[in-house]
């Protein structure tokens, strides 16, 4: 853990037609306003998905979040992010509002948390014994030369689902999310887990489990970027996970 920099942040809102189309117009402007270099991340974010046939405002508005980190105050200061951005505001995308609570606005220091490997040569291991007469001993513990190569380290096993049940055999389907049949909950799940699914009790409790364990292998949950071990929860009531 230590102190990454400084960050600030604001938002601006979108409505009406066009909103990406919008959001990207003012990302554009924005960036040829600062100088992107001093930045460690200038990051524009469209939070929201207008309705299709909206019935007020509020159903067809979003939020644009102007997100900036830098390892000087002064470069995400308002004065430097936030004034020259919103003097868009008249030349900009047509409705283009602000959120006038600019306290995120503000620098503000964030901690970085990195793991890392030190080298065994800069650690000195030594073990203390304490005494009732302040005769404390302590010893320094001699340093071997065994190691573990990096090829030879432990690796996360990866388990695939056995006698897996053809998925044309749960008869026709219909393209939905998956949050609309199987439960999730990301983080805590151990040390290496980063998700975990189950579904609700109920009817046919047997055909979902076989649909999932069979639909949602390790290939698929992974895609192209990611490097995901996931586990599904047998049982409710216990702490029985299958991990694929």
């Amino acid at each position: 853990m230590a102190i990454g920099g400084y960050q600030s942040e604001f938002s601006v809102y979108v409505t009406g037609l066009d909103t990406k189309e919008k959001a990207a117009s003012f990302e554009l402007m924005s960036r040829r306003m600062v100088d992107e270099n001093q930045f460690e991340i200038l990051d524009f974010q469209l939070y929201g998905t207008p309705k299709e046939n909206p019935r007020n405002q509020l159903e067809s508005t979003l939020q644009l979040r102007v997100f900036a980190q830098a390892k000087n105050p002064k470069t995400v200061s308002p004065g430097r992010l936030l004034g020259p951005l919103m003097s868009n505001q008249l030349s900009g995308y047509p409705g283009l509002t602000a959120n006038f609570d600019f306290r995120t606005a503000e620098p503000k220091l964030f901690c970085a948390y990195f793991p890392g490997l030190v080298n065994q040569s800069h650690v000195q291991q030594a073990v203390h014994f304490a005494a009732t007469d302040d005769n404390a001993r302590g010893y320094l513990v001699t340093r071997t030369e065994v190691y573990t190569p990096i090829d030879r380290l432990p690796t996360q096993p990866d388990y695939q689902p056995t006698n897996p049940v053809a998925l044309p055999s749960f008869e026709p389907t219909v393209r939905a999310p998956l949050g609309l049949a199987v439960y999730a909950r990301s983080g805590d799940k151990g040390a290496n887990v980063n998700v975990g699914f189950f579904f609700p009790r109920g009817l046919h409790e047997s055909a979902k489990y076989d649909w999932l364990r069979s639909y949602l292998t390790t290939r698929k949950l992974r895609g192209r970027f990611f490097h995901i071990v996931t586990c599904v929860n047998l049982n409710q009531e216990s702490d029985t996970y299958l991990c694929f």
